[in-house]
Formats: structure tokens, sequence, C-alpha cells
């Protein structure tokens, strides 16, 4: 019989979902299309691998070892996962911080500058100068983000 206050313990269907989704959060890289790490086309790597082998009279295991040996792949791994878990627990939050910011930053435009009157233009005129405002200011980030990582040491050390 539980008490008032007791700390209730989930059930076994409540514990195999929740690791169920910590799973999937792992092996998101893998089973996402748009990730450089589906399934599919490290398989297609392998097997380029293995036609360049045997043409080239490579052996195979020597080669697996030394790729998954060397101190590049365990780094690369052990981003691989932290981003995945940095995800899984900071995901919720991003969304809400973003939210928060948006909508504090609108209200406060709106206020600062008084609310615009609505646009005339058409629905697909909107996405379309959304969509291309967006793209534009995405790459100028990645632009000036990566300038910095070469002008900045400790972003070079980190980008190299």
């Amino acid at each position: 019989m539980a008490t008032e206050g007791a700390v209730a313990f989930p059930t076994f269907l409540e514990a195999t979902r929740s690791s169920l989704e910590v799973v999937d959060i792992l092996l998101g890289p893998f089973t996402d299309p748009l990730s450089r790490t589906w399934w599919p086309g490290l398989l297609l790597t392998l097997l380029v691998m293995l036609v360049y082998a045997l043409r080239t009279g490579v052996s195979v295991p020597e080669r697996l070892r030394a790729v998954l040996g060397h101190a590049s792949t365990h780094l690369d791994l052990q981003l691989l996962v932290a981003r995945q878990l940095t995800r899984a627990l900071a995901g919720g939050a991003g969304v809400s911080l973003a939210y928060a910011i948006a909508t504090r930053g609108v209200l406060w435009a709106d206020h600062t500058v008084g609310r615009p009157d609505p646009l005339e233009w058409s629905t697909p005129a909107i996405t379309a100068l959304y969509t291309v405002t967006l793209f534009i200011a995405w790459d100028a980030s990645r632009f000036v983000l990566h300038t910095l990582m070469h002008r900045v040491p400790a972003l070079w050390a980190f980008h190299q």
C-alpha cells in the first residue's frame, strides 16, 4: 500500500520505453537519412573499401584495425555519443529557450517600434522571402563561424 508522499517508481513498461528512447537517440545518426553516418552510406563506404582492397591487395583486417584503432576515430565516436546525449538532455530546454527568446523579442519589438501593418503579399511570396532570408542568415552564420575557427587559435585547435 503506497503512502502519501512516497516516491513512485516507473513500471517495467515505462522504464523499457525510456531505455528504448535513449537507444533511439544514440542510434539517430545511423538511422537518419540526412546524416553523414546513415547506415546505408556506411555500408556503401565499406563496399568501396572492399573493392579497393581486392584490386590493390591491401589486407582488409589490417586496414580496419588501423582505422578503428586510430585516435581520430576514437575522438569521432566520443563526439558523436556526446552530441547525441547532449541533444537528448538539452533538446527540450533548447526549444523552450528559443521560443521564449523569440516571443520576448517580438513583444519587445512591438512595444518599441509598434506593431507593423499586415503585409498584402501572397502566402507563397512570404514563404519564399522567409526561406531566402533564413538560408542567407544560416549560410552567413556558418561562414562567420568557419572564418573565426581559422583566425582564433583556440577555435583552430578544435577545428583542425
